[in-house]
């Protein structure tokens, strides 16, 4: 997101600025803020592809114009200029956000975002985020604070490459003796050839990959050809008329609103081919001003929006940290969280343009050598180096806290809060029920305003997963359906089987515990994000998951012939597979079939339903968190798939176990209950917590 002009031929006027440009700017951040602040509107993050497409056109645009001036191209003015333009506040945002990190985090997710900060700082976050998984549109995990950081790396890895293979054409074109003009048509042609690969690519990997595809280079690169497209021919639309400037201009004003408001996170086909109207229409915008002021255009001309397209760089990277660190401190959706997030965003934007981009980026540091002695040159040096201190002294501190951040923390103390008799007894200590202790357990946490010791701490709640759903027996996307023994545990003689998605899996720990010990083998069938019901499901944006989910339904029903088991249990997580609504009508009859097709005379079918979805742990949980930060409620989209459950197995004799009473109270369910925390993350019950309402899986499932 550089500041730069456009291209011009020779003996065409070339301007150092354009307003247009500086608006499109402002329209981008604001964009991609506002997806990321309030989630709408729904398409926001598609304000990244109108930069990728300004970048291109501006970075080539000041190659070609050194090229026309020098004959040659200097990497290293092009890289000082890079690094003077775009490390500086970049740093800064790390190293903050670092620091932040280590106050506001849990040991765990502080490593995780120093680390994140190490590959952003080497301009390979998009690969790391991509590597690890990470799902750009997926809110249920804790997100890093610097995830954004991802699409200055894409940036940075095509500049590292497009000078180079500009010069190696130019010096191609001089040795065969060829013209300026010969040497913008293979220009040309090797930006449209680049392009035209990398939207192919980006077509096939939006379909088999779309995680790597919305992180990778390859996948992107086109975006940023189209921009350096625009500046080789740049000539071309100088000689547009006037009267046609504004009505492109307002064509690719309305297309890209358009895909602010169209594109959807679940829509599929992303970046390509839905990418491409965000990065025309941008195309439209530069085209109308590429010459000549296309003029009416004045909201993306005007001192307001020119001035937000100036610090729009600084906008975008302070931006994301605000928004993760102060969410914690307010509820859900409060207007005060947005006006003092966005208070904070502007604020801290403003101050590193005025301190530290724009000082730095003026300056003459790294510039060639002459002889210059004078004041003003003095003054403007000092003023860079004084610039440069603010990152000198936050990396010192930053390293020191570190170190400390590494180093063993002191785990937090229990009070006597935890140790006292439960604030609803019903009877003495000693004969309560379960579920009357559950209750009793659940009470205290909801009042609880300090954290208890528990195993593992709440905010360390990820590593308690299920073994089973990460073990080599293949619980999950089991290779061979027609194995009689993968992911069996057990050496009974009688069976249960459990089907679902990863949240069935995540039930394993308590169901062996609760039914090997009566002489069953438990075995598990699970596919990620895929309720086994007998309808087409959905997952937006993972077609080969679709795939798989929609194949596991019919394939897996020789198996239960084979295996002919004693107990089949159906559980998934709550949330809408397109447009398969959980408690809708087609919801009730897909379930229905499901339980008609693995029923028999002699065997009991159950529905288990999912703990509530609820809040992160490593995310709400915080040096600086209370309990209550942690809790959650019972959704509506819960208890209509549970009303729909119960529907569809009164019409076929199954049982539905309602299990809201085992995570919550009145509708209120705390992250921890007795000395365990209850999910590693919005949706898995630990491991711990599972084995735990063992007693009461065995009474409804063997009573």
């Amino acid at each position: 997101m550089p500041i730069g002009a456009a291209v011009a031929e020779p003996g065409v006027k070339k301007s150092a600025f354009r307003p247009d440009i500086q608006g499109l700017r402002m329209i981008a951040v604001f964009a991609v803020i506002a997806d990321h602040l309030f989630h709408w509107p729904s398409g926001g993050f598609v304000g990244v592809d109108v930069f990728f497409v300004i970048s291109g056109f501006l970075i080539t645009s000041l190659l070609l114009r050194e090229h026309e001036r020098t004959g040659t191209l200097s990497f290293w003015g092009f890289y000082r200029r890079r690094i003077k333009r775009i490390v500086p506040v970049a740093m800064i945002v790390i190293v903050a956000t670092t620091v932040g990190a280590y106050f506001l985090f849990t040991s765990a997710r502080f490593n995780e975002t120093f680390w994140d900060g190490i590959w952003a700082t080497i301009f390979l976050a998009n690969w790391h985020f991509a590597a690890q998984g990470t799902d750009y549109f997926n809110i249920g995990t804790a997100v890093s604070p610097l995830q954004h950081y991802w699409s200055l790396s894409v940036e940075e890895q095509f500049y590292f490459v497009w000078p180079w293979l500009m010069l190696l054409i130019f010096a191609l074109v001089r040795a065969t003796r060829g013209t300026g003009r010969h040497a913008r048509g293979i220009l040309l042609g090797a930006v449209a050839f680049l392009s035209l690969g990398s939207f192919a690519w980006a077509m096939w990997e939006s379909i088999t990959s779309p995680t790597w595809a919305y992180f990778s280079t390859l996948s992107r690169a086109w975006e940023l050809g189209i921009g350096a497209l625009l500046a080789v021919v740049a000539g071309v639309f100088t000689h547009l008329p006037a009267w046609s400037r504004p009505f492109i201009a307002w064509a690719g004003l309305s297309g890209i609103v358009v895909a602010f408001f169209t594109i959807t996170e679940d829509g599929g086909g992303f970046p390509a081919p839905w990418a491409a109207l965000p990065v025309l229409a941008t195309a439209l915008v530069i085209i109308a001003g590429t010459g000549a002021a296309p003029g009416f255009i004045w909201p993306i001309s005007n001192p307001v929006s020119n001035y937000i397209g100036n610090i729009s760089y600084s906008l975008y990277l302070w931006h994301f940290p605000f928004i993760v660190f102060l969410a914690p401190f307010f509820p859900s959706g409060s207007w005060i969280y947005y006006a003092v997030t966005i208070a904070c965003i502007f604020a801290t934007a403003s101050l590193s343009y005025h301190l530290v981009e724009d000082p730095i980026r003026r300056s003459r540091v790294w510039e060639p050598t002459r002889a210059r002695h004078s004041r003003a040159r003095q003054f403007r040096q000092s003023r860079a180096i004084t610039s440069i201190i603010p990152v000198a002294v936050i990396g010192i501190v930053t390293t020191a806290l570190v170190i400390a951040a590494l180093l063993p923390k002191t785990p937090p103390i229990s009070t006597s809060k935890f140790a006292e008799p439960s604030i609803v007894p019903s009877t003495p200590t000693g004969t309560l029920s379960l579920s009357e202790e559950l209750a009793d357990e659940i009470a205290t946490a909801l009042v609880a305003d300090v954290w208890p010791d528990t195993t593992p701490a709440v905010a360390d709640a990820s590593s308690d997963r299920a073994p089973e759903l990460e073990s080599a027996e293949q619980c999950m996307h089991p290779a061979n359906l027609t194995d009689p023994d993968i992911c069996t545990f057990g050496e009974g003689d009688k069976t249960a089987l459990i089907l679902g998605d990863s949240v069935s899996v995540a039930w394993m720990p308590g169901l062996r515990a609760a039914l090997e010990p009566s002489g069953y083998r438990v075995r598990a069938i699970g596919y990620g994000s895929c309720p086994f019901v007998m309808a087409e499901v959905v997952l937006p944006n993972r077609p080969d998951e679709t795939a798989r989910c929609n194949n596991f339904h019919e394939a897996v029903l020789p198996l239960i012939e084979q295996i002919d088991p004693d107990i089949v249990i159906l559980s998934n997580n709550q949330g809408g597979y397109g447009t398969l609504v959980e408690g809708s009508t087609e919801w009730v009859r897909a379930r229905a079939d499901a339980l008609d097709a693995v029923s028999s005379e002699t065997r009991r079918v159950f529905i288990l339903e999912p703990p509530p979805v609820g809040k992160v742990p490593s995310e709400c949980a915080t040096p600086l968190s209370v309990p209550a930060d942690c809790e959650s409620t019972v959704g509506s989209d819960w208890r209509a798939m549970t009303l729909g459950d119960e529907t569809a197995a009164a019409a076929t004799g199954a049982s539905v176990i309602n299990t809201e009473s085992w995570f919550c109270l009145d509708g209120q369910c705390p992250i921890f209950v007795g000395d365990s925390p209850v999910r590693t993350d919005q949706i898995h019950l630990t491991a711990t917590y599972s084995t735990r309402l063992a007693p009461l899986l065995a009474e409804y499932l063997l009573g």
